[in-house]
């Protein structure tokens, strides 16, 4: 990517905030605003807390005008460009924000001013960089990986649980650290077929020993490695022996199982945002297990005939 104030070139700056779901939702949205306003799009996810890294060491673009990381240097190029919202131009390398969880917003530190940045498709800005600082905006968060590629070692990962598991298997969502579900409940009420093996994705060790324990250690499948304080988001909590970069790989091979299971079930969550019923993971598990076409571009590599069926 090359930044150069001195031509016509315009760009957007989307960096999302919050996990796997939200990045991939906001990358989406930005990338039809950056088509229909003729904007280079450049996705900086390494000072997100949720995530913490860049996009690119997961995922290659497929497009020309879409990056998945930003250097410090091409940051220092972009203060030199007019921007909007106009407070944040000359220090969009360096500016900080705060969360406002009554308008679930960013605001600048500085100005204390709200980065709130509606992209509304076929509304353009004047300014040469239009930056997105912000939750996520829209439902359709797995389109995004029509633009993008898996990286191969996390192909490589999801092929070795492929071999690890026998197929074809149930895939199960259970959020329970910062959402919490009552699964235990919801497990007694339904009846899992009991010739499938069982995926489990998980952020909590006790989730773990409880649906081994009902279901059979040979049974259900964890492969994670998980915060020793079961209460602690992943995120929250990182494992000395667990890098940034692995975590985040296992969350997004943990999504590529589920969407690989024949059967896929979340337990609901009971303190959901709004009042979601389903985590953003889970939501996003879902549509991904429903779009088998999907897997199939994103990761046309999975040793898995199951991931390729429509």
């Amino acid at each position: 990517m090359t930044i150069n104030p001195h031509t016509n070139n315009k760009y957007l700056l989307c960096r999302p905030q919050g996990g796997i779901n939200d990045i991939l939702s906001m990358a989406e949205y930005s990338s039809r605003y950056a088509e229909s306003s003729n904007r280079h799009l450049i996705v900086d996810t390494k000072n997100n807390n949720a995530f913490g890294d860049e996009l690119s060491n997961y995922f290659l673009s497929r497009q020309k005008r879409l990056s998945l990381s930003v250097s410090n240097k091409e940051l220092e190029l972009l203060d030199s460009l007019t921007a909007h919202p106009n407070f944040l131009e000359g220090r969009v390398s360096t500016y900080s924000t705060t969360y406002i969880p009554e308008s679930n917003k960013y605001a600048d530190k500085k100005t204390g001013k709200l980065i709130n940045t509606p992209l509304k498709i076929n509304t353009e800005y004047r300014q040469q960089l239009v930056i997105a600082h912000q939750n996520t905006i829209m439902p359709e968060s797995h389109m995004f990986l029509l633009r993008v590629i898996l990286a191969e070692r996390i192909i490589e990962t999801i092929n070795q649980r492929l071999e690890t598991i026998p197929q074809p298997y149930i895939g199960i969502h259970i959020r329970h650290t910062d959402y919490t579900s009552d699964y235990k409940n919801f497990f007694n009420s339904i009846n899992l077929r009991n010739d499938l093996p069982i995926f489990l994705a998980t952020d909590n060790t006790e989730v773990r020993d409880h649906m081994q324990k009902k279901y059979g250690i040979d049974r259900v499948f964890s492969f994670s490695r998980l915060p020793d304080e079961p209460l602690l988001p992943l995120h929250h909590s990182i494992p000395a022996d667990l890098t940034i970069e692995k975590r985040n790989s296992q969350a997004i091979a943990d999504l590529f199982m589920l969407a690989c299971s024949k059967i896929m079930i979340a337990a609901p969550i009971t303190n959901g945002y709004n009042g979601n019923k389903f985590s953003g993971y889970s939501k996003l598990a879902f549509a991904m297990f429903r779009s088998k076409s999907l897997l199939r571009f994103c990761a046309p590599k999975l040793r898995t005939s199951l991931a390729l069926e429509d």
